[in-house]
């Protein structure tokens, strides 16, 4: 006679859900400090230690390089790279300044 055994540990595939079950109390979570930021500055979060790993992943704007010389396309690109600069320049300083929980 052969039993099954089956692990019940829940996956989660989706960041924004991993934060939100952090949130909710339900465990804790890895994610990217860019995601988890207005949380942590917030309160809602705590980093339970101060080291980071840095991740390999990258996010990409990608679009057919003629639609550049399109003023909108041009005007969002710019925007987009302003936004991401000035997100991890709050990071970076937020990292400086969190407490880590003891």
């Amino acid at each position: 006679m052969s039993v099954a055994v089956f692990d019940l540990t829940p996956v989660i595939w989706s960041f924004d859900m991993v934060i939100q079950a952090a949130l909710m109390g339900q465990g804790i979570a890895m994610a990217r400090t860019s995601l988890a930021a207005l949380d942590l500055a917030a309160g809602n979060l705590v980093r339970p230690f101060a080291q980071s790993v840095a991740s390999s992943g990258a996010y990409y704007l990608v679009y057919p390089e003629e639609h550049l010389r399109r003023p909108r396309v041009k005007a969002f690109v710019s925007w987009l790279k302003n936004e991401v600069a000035e997100t991890l320049r709050e990071i970076d300083s937020d990292e400086a300044d969190a407490p880590v929980e003891d």
